[in-house]
Parts: C-alpha cells; sequence; structure tokens
C-alpha cells in the first residue's frame, strides 16, 4: 500500500497593523458610484473644515464656503452609516474649481442628493458658467419644482412635493445639442418637462467653477440637506441612476 507524504509550510500572513495605510473598505453605494466614473464624488461626509473631499480619485476637491452645518444624518440608510451637510440659505454653500464640467454640446451627468429646508429662500441648486447664450448652466430646485436653465431657456416641472430625501440627476444625452435636450429624473424617475420662459439655445458651455447651493452671478443662496453629488462626463443611462437609488435605500 502506498502512503503520500505529507509536507508543512510555515508562512504568514500580514497583519492588518503592517500594511502601510490599511485599505479603506467602500460602502456598497460610495462602489455603486465609482463603478460609474465620475469626474468628481463629494461624499460630504466632511466633519469640519474648508474641504469637501473628492473621492473619485481625481483630486478635484471642493470648497466649503462660509457657514454650513458638517455630520448631518445622510440620504442613505442608516446601514451605510452616511453623514451630508446642511446649507443655510444664507451664504454659505460650495465650491468645484475648473476642469469638472464638460465642454461645449459633450454629454453629462449631474447627480445629487437633496432634502429642502421648507421653502429655500433662493431655488439654486447648481449653478455654472458665464453668462451668455447657452453658456450659463442653472439647475433650480424648489420645494415643489425642478428647472433646469440655460442661458434664459428655462425648462421644468411644478406641483411636485418634495418633502423629505430625494435623488436628482440631471443628463445631457450622447449627440444633444439644445437646450430641448436635457432630461431631468427625480428618484429614477423621467420628469416631463415643459417650457417655463426662454427660447431653445444651443448648448455651449466653457469649464468655470462650479458653486452648489448658491448663484455665481446674483449671490442668491439655497438652503437644505446635501450628500453624494457626483459630476460625470457622460451620460450615465437611466439603469445605472435606478441602481444608485436602490442601494441607497438599502439597509
Amino acid at each position: 500500500m502506498s502512503q503520500t507524504a505529507f509536507r508543512h509550510f510555515d508562512f504568514e500572513l500580514p497583519g492588518w497593523a503592517e500594511f502601510a495605510a490599511p485599505p479603506r473598505l467602500r460602502i456598497p453605494y460610495e462602489a455603486e458610484v465609482l463603478a460609474d466614473q465620475p469626474v468628481v464624488y463629494l461624499r460630504l461626509a466632511d466633519s469640519s473644515g474648508a474641504v469637501a473631499t473628492d473621492v473619485s480619485g481625481n483630486g478635484h476637491h471642493g470648497s466649503y464656503v462660509g457657514t454650513v452645518a458638517y455630520a448631518q444624518p445622510g440620504a442613505l440608510t442608516a446601514g451605510h452609516g452616511d453623514l451630508a451637510v446642511k446649507l443655510p440659505g444664507s451664504g454659505g454653500h460650495l465650491t468645484v474649481g475648473s476642469g469638472v464640467i464638460p465642454r461645449s454640446d459633450a454629454a453629462r451627468t449631474i447627480e445629487a442628493w437633496f432634502k429642502i429646508d421648507g421653502t429655500p429662500g433662493s431655488d439654486t441648486f447648481f449653478n455654472c458658467g458665464a453668462g451668455g447664450s447657452g453658456t450659463q448652466l442653472t439647475l433650480d430646485v424648489g420645494a415643489t419644482s425642478v428647472a433646469i436653465d440655460v442661458g434664459g431657456h428655462r425648462r421644468g416641472t411644478t406641483g411636485l412635493s418634495l418633502s423629505g430625501w430625494h435623488h436628482l440627476a440631471v443628463v445631457f444625452p450622447d449627440g444633444a445639442s439644445s437646450t430641448d435636450d436635457w432630461v431631468v429624473h427625480l428618484d429614477a424617475e423621467q420628469l416631463a418637462l415643459t417650457t417655463l420662459s426662454g427660447s431653445v439655445q444651443a448648448i455651449d458651455t466653457a469649464d468655470s467653477t462650479v458653486h452648489i447651493g448658491r448663484h455665481l452671478t446674483t449671490g442668491a443662496s439655497w438652503s437644505g440637506w446635501l450628500d453624494e453629488i457626483a459630476i460625470y462626463d457622460a451620460a450615465v443611462p437611466l439603469r445605472r441612476l435606478a441602481s444608485h437609488v436602490q442601494l441607497a435605500t438599502l439597509g
């Protein structure tokens, strides 16, 4: 009868403390957003300071300007341990430097979670670009309406009831060229947009600083909670946005 020889090998796995920097564990929601390769991704979980940390890996860190409330309960369910920031509606806002907004009529997606604090003093939620035909992009979010304004052509939806947390995604599709082509999703449902003012213009956005929670020209400020802001240089498909929303509501 043959015998099998068993050999013993000694080896060690490095302990957690032996890593130069212990690997960072990502929650499922964060991993899902990063899978879509955002240009900038602000989780807004900072506990203090002037820097809004970009976790995209691209180094586009933002800045908190004025007074904001840190470490607020976030949009994601408790199982994610999520935090957010609150803007007061009196000047406190965020900025992100140039290099994050696609230029001309390139495809893009702007994604965020928000919760309105009553009736905000201003509807201006997101603003970038200089004044001019088709060049300045403004996203307005009020207690009952969502609208996108580009160079005076304002399209949106009214009659909403926006209490609690909501997911918002504004998409400029591949091959689009005019202000009529914007698509807005609220909680992964496409909104039916109508023209509220102005006429159709060609999209021709230039590189600029991004203002979140304040209009860069008028200074009007928005009040409410913000969380999980991401900007992409592509039109993120609805099925992917729906996946983000679904993961955010899982415990």
